[in-house]
């Protein structure tokens, strides 16, 4: 297994990448690559200081090439959701043995429209 991915499952974040600015937190789409043995089947959102703020479980999209598959999900954020200035998302699924795994994310800045 190439050593961009995490140990657990192979979960590889592709994007939004470490200093983006998300302008548009109602639908914050998040783009990743797995081994094609790994299920992902959720996120979790949290602040700077490491504490949880939000769980997604979407409708995910995935593509499959050259024993690769890529995964997409816009996650919808309500307007009532406070959404710290950065965050981290935590992707969140299961290996090739069943074992649960996830792999943090890099820290996003974001501005908050809904003030």
């Amino acid at each position: 297994m190439p050593s961009e991915y995490n140990t657990c499952g192979g979960i590889k974040f592709i994007s939004p990448k470490a200093g983006d600015k998300l302008i548009n937190l109602e639908e914050i789409e998040v783009v990743w690559e797995t081994n094609s043995y790994t299920e992902v089947n959720g996120f979790d959102l949290y602040n700077e200081n490491g504490k949880f703020v939000k769980s997604f479980w979407e409708e995910i999209k995935l593509t499959e090439k050259d024993g690769k598959v890529s995964g997409k999900v816009r996650l919808r954020v309500p307007s009532n959701t406070k959404l710290p200035d950065k965050f981290t998302f935590k992707i969140l699924g299961k290996g090739e043995d069943n074992m649960h795994c996830s792999t943090l994310s890099e820290s996003f800045t974001i501005h908050n429209n809904h003030e």
